[in-house]
């Protein structure tokens, strides 16, 4: 396992692109420089030293619900509406995401599904089913699938799907990282 190719970022730091998973393999390079892996995902070293102490460098996208009078989308109806959309660049163009969060609530006995459909190429990216919360909670989805890798819209989606009348599913926030 070795570091394939290196560039000086100034004070102190460094980009370096390596053949291997810098998680699972500890990388020497100083605190704050930029490692990208073989599948270009970025990562952050977080220490000095040959250590696996990296996080990934940012989400690829993060997308936040909600207006000027709620911080949230909420739905009573049992088929999926749409909260918003957005572009994904694409895998071969960004980091490739791993999971997806999606921060929801649930009022009363209402279950909450929630996914990430790429309406570009008619596929489902994440989805949750059956999901309670009595207050926001992240939901983590770490099984994510069909990810184009060129550019794409993707919807943000929600339903209620269970759940008596006037109870509510809730959507604050996703992100896919």
């Amino acid at each position: 396992m070795a570091i394939t190719g290196s560039v000086d970022l100034g004070k102190g730091k460094r980009a370096v692109t390596v053949d291997h998973d810098p998680r699972s393999v500890a990388t020497d390079v100083p605190k704050g420089s930029l490692i990208i892996d073989a599948n270009g995902d970025v990562f952050t070293k977080m220490d000095d030293g040959v250590t696996t102490h990296v996080n990934r460098a940012a989400p690829v996208v993060s997308f936040r619900t909600g207006g000027a009078s709620s911080p949230y989308w909420e739905t009573e109806n049992g088929t999926y509406e749409t909260v918003g959309a957005f572009v994904f660049v694409g895998s071969d163009y960004s980091c490739k995401p791993d999971t997806a969060k999606f921060v929801i609530e649930t009022t009363g006995d209402a279950e909450a599904d929630v996914r990430i459909q790429d309406v570009t190429n008619t596929q489902t990216i994440a989805e949750l089913t059956g999901q309670t919360s009595s207050g926001p909670t992240v939901k983590t989805d770490s099984a994510l699938a069909n990810l184009p890798a060129g550019e794409a819209v993707f919807e943000l989606q929600i339903k209620k799907s269970a759940g008596t009348g006037g109870n509510k599913a809730r959507i604050y926030d996703v992100c896919l990282g």
